[in-house]
């Protein structure tokens, strides 16, 4: 089994408590955010973790490497253009910016996969 972590937020609301570090390397009690993520699944027995950066993946792919420290592998996928944030609405996937996921969203988000649409660019 394959765990796809989406790892790409910059955090812009955090800036004064990250600085120039990626929302998911945030600290929460002594360990990245991530971290917690990462020994999780492998707590469940998940030791295939792909990572899909954007804003910060240096910081990212530096601190895990491969995944060897965690006893897991670590493969990273980098967005090279901020694509913005996606949303689901009226059971669609849409790009937008700040887009949050709420009412029609919401519903979308609680059907089967055959229920909904993805976006394709």
């Amino acid at each position: 089994m394959q765990l796809v972590i989406i790892a790409g937020g910059k955090g812009t609301r955090l800036k004064e408590i990250l600085g120039n570090l990626p929302k998911p390397m945030a600290d929460v009690d002594g360990k990245p955010l991530l971290e917690h993520q990462v020994l999780l699944a492998r707590k469940y027995g998940i030791r295939d973790i792909l990572i899909l950066t954007g804003y910060g993946a240096e910081h990212i792919e530096t601190y895990f490497g491969d995944g060897t420290a965690w006893d897991v592998r670590i493969r990273y996928q980098r967005e090279l253009e901020p694509l913005g944030t996606a949303a689901i609405e009226d059971g669609r996937l849409e790009r937008g910016q700040a887009a949050k996921i709420g009412g029609h969203g919401a519903r979308a988000l609680s059907q089967s996969p055959r229920q909904t649409r993805s976006y394709d660019q």
